[in-house]
């Protein structure tokens, strides 16, 4: 069944379902969000108040692993990418998406409590550096050094993010729905080129030409944000974006949030099931 055909099925089926549910849903998802857009003002405040750059922390994996600066490119296009794949999994789970978007808000906003509580100085040899803002002129402006800073760190957002998804959505995918986040992985390449290394183009190759010979057979979209999850934890480390903990705490904090938030809303995760039994009978 075509992925229009599933919205309107859903559509349908919420009609026979208690609302309130997912408006309770979609109401704590919207005030989580004010509470991390406030955090984010009060630590890009805090930032800017903060003389100079606090020292960084030893990290064994980083004195191991190599300083690969050809990561980069994957570590900027990460976060984007695991967006695009979360939205594709929303298109072929419509039921979930509700959901998937209070558990992505309840993931956030802890993500940024946590750091906002705990300043620590970025990774030796990071390769990102923060521009500080001296010309505050709006809240957005806080916002931006809150999200941009490198003492914003506890847990890995690019590796948390995907693994995420990993534990939400479970229904397989045509392989052709790829093509949106590698034409976005292409086209940032591109813009970029000749910055990043060459053998990225063979790596693009391969995986379009993967896509096409397999345009409409079926993948596991979870298995991809798995492993999407474990390619972020590489570019992390390689590109010292963050500290070997915060890349292993990703996986533990992310994980014992989707736990919780299943726990809180228990009748929304069994009506996601029951709808995703009834959604596979009616495709059969």
């Amino acid at each position: 069944m075509h992925f229009k055909a599933r919205w309107r099925w859903f559509w349908n089926e919420l009609h026979k379902t208690s609302g309130r549910m997912w408006l309770l849903v979609l109401l704590v998802s919207v005030f989580l969000m004010f509470g991390m857009f406030a955090l984010l003002v009060w630590s890009g405040h805090y930032l800017n108040e903060v003389p100079g750059i606090l020292p960084p922390q030893p990290d064994i994996l980083h004195e191991i692993l190599p300083h690969w600066h050809a990561a980069v490119f994957i570590f900027k296009i990460g976060f984007a990418t695991s967006i695009i794949l979360l939205m594709i999994g929303a298109l072929y789970e419509p039921h979930r998406m509700p959901y998937a978007f209070f558990m992505i808000v309840l993931w956030a906003f802890i993500r940024i409590a946590s750091t906002t509580i705990t300043k620590l100085g970025g990774p030796a040899g990071l390769i990102s550096e923060f521009p500080p803002i001296t010309d505050i002129k709006s809240i957005w402006d806080f916002i931006v050094i809150g999200l941009a800073s490198p003492h914003i760190l506890f847990f890995s957002g690019h590796t948390g993010l995907p693994f995420l998804g990993h534990l939400i959505f479970k229904r397989p995918v045509a392989y052709k729905m790829l093509c949106w986040p590698l034409g976005f992985i292409s086209l940032a390449y591109i813009l970029s080129w000749p910055q990043y290394a060459w053998w990225l183009i063979l790596v693009l190759l391969f995986f379009w030409a993967l896509i096409i010979w397999k345009w409409n057979k079926l993948f596991s979209l979870s298995t991809l944000f798995l492993f999407w999850s474990f390619v972020m934890a590489v570019c992390v480390l390689i590109t010292r974006n963050h500290y070997s903990v915060d890349v292993l705490g990703a996986f533990f904090m992310t994980g014992g949030i989707a736990f919780f938030g299943k726990y809180w809303f228990a009748k929304i995760e069994q009506l996601c099931e029951k709808m995703e039994v009834e959604f596979f009978n009616k495709e059969k």
